[in-house]
């Protein structure tokens, strides 16, 4: 552990994150069975998704998702709406429950494209990876996660209560305008 912490980074953060992760669970688990009979109607089993991911320190990670596509990678009409609302990603929740992911954070990238592209010792995995963050509550989230780095080094770099607060502030507009993912 770095010595230099903050306060906030080695303990508030994490008290931030199941203070509020916690109760957003129970909230969002209605939502979560509608989304998952949906899935299971619409495309079947399985209704979840486990991807490996690149976590704090580039160490791996099973990330949770309700699937939002068929075997071909198409989606239905109900399961873009999934994706578009950010739906399919509340099952997250439960990674920030686990301590693999923080509420904020550069968002974790796919292990194989993380090898492809040198992004798994990179410095944006200094820190845990986010269900939200800097660059995906900007327009420019739609691109791949490597063109988005500048804003996770600039995170990192800022990392406070306030800079988590704004960005959790900010992170309902983006998701209804569709610019998360």
């Amino acid at each position: 552990m770095n010595v230099n912490a903050t306060f906030y980074k080695r303990i508030g953060k994490r008290l931030l994150d199941l203070t509020i992760a916690i109760p957003l669970a129970a909230l969002t688990l209605p939502v979560l069975i509608f989304a998952t009979i949906a899935v299971l109607v619409t495309l079947g089993r399985p209704v979840m998704y486990l991807q490996t991911r690149v976590g704090e320190f580039g160490e791996a990670f099973t990330i949770f998702k309700v699937r939002t596509m068929n075997e071909h990678g198409e989606t239905v009409p109900v399961t873009r709406l999934l994706r578009k609302m950010s739906i399919d990603e509340f099952t997250q929740l439960w990674n920030v429950i686990l301590g693999d992911m923080s509420l904020v954070g550069p968002r974790p990238e796919v292990w194989e494209k993380a090898e492809d592209h040198g992004l798994i010792s990179h410095p944006r995995n200094w820190v845990q990876p986010g269900m939200t963050g800097a660059w995906q509550i900007t327009p420019a989230r739609n691109g791949e996660i490597r063109d988005g780095v500048e804003y996770d080094l600039g995170y990192i770099e800022s990392v406070s209560l306030w800079t988590d607060l704004r960005i959790l502030a900010a992170t309902p507009a983006a998701m209804l305008r569709g610019e998360t993912d």
